[in-house]
């Protein structure tokens, strides 16, 4: 006599974690995968986020508000600073002398523009950096996405060798029966 060999059928798992993630569904048909509304919500925050910054690194406007109100302060500084420690002290004493006021006022000049280049490179800093930020935030759901479906696959695998397990044991007892019954 011969016995039929069963194949392993389990149902689908469903694994959840409740609120911020979205949900991995393992079964006969394959694996899914349904993300929450907070991790659609993060990618589209990072997309409109890594547009906006890849847009400034690539095509700088130096508009940020950080930037406007660092070069205002670096402006109103300088004007005190230029009129303070030069333009007054020379006046005072008599030596307005163009060549002298020319000099000094290049060389301030230049100083200035030096400091603005600095902020200019410290913004386009702060632009890669938060890029970099971004994608790290673009990329987590699918760090969770595909932790889940490993979850759940695994999970689905274990419940077929246990299912299938107890259908080859079941099948030994009966195969051990039937030969039994025949001696």
């Amino acid at each position: 006599m011969s016995t039929d060999t069963k194949k392993a059928k389990v149902g689908d798992k469903t694994y959840s974690t409740g609120g911020l993630y979205g949900t991995a569904k393992t079964g006969e048909g394959g694996t899914s995968y349904d993300p929450s509304a907070f991790e659609k919500n993060m990618v589209g925050t990072a997309q409109t986020g890594l547009n906006q910054y890849m847009n400034q690194l690539i095509n700088p406007s130096y508009d940020s508000e950080v930037f406007r109100a660092q070069t205002a302060q670096r402006n109103k500084l300088a004007n005190t600073s230029f009129e303070n420690n030069l333009i007054n002290p020379l006046a005072e004493r008599g030596l307005s002398r163009g060549s002298t006021v020319n000099a000094l006022s290049n060389e301030f000049a230049k100083n200035l523009a030096d400091l603005e280049v600095a902020a200019m490179a410290n913004e386009d800093n702060r632009n890669q950096s938060m890029i970099n930020s971004l994608l790290g935030l673009y990329t987590t759901p699918y760090q969770l996405m595909s932790g889940m479906v490993g979850t759940t696959n695994a999970a689905y695998q274990n419940a077929l060798q246990t299912e299938q397990a107890r259908l080859n044991q079941e099948s030994a007892n009966n195969t051990a029966m039937i030969n039994a019954g025949i001696q």
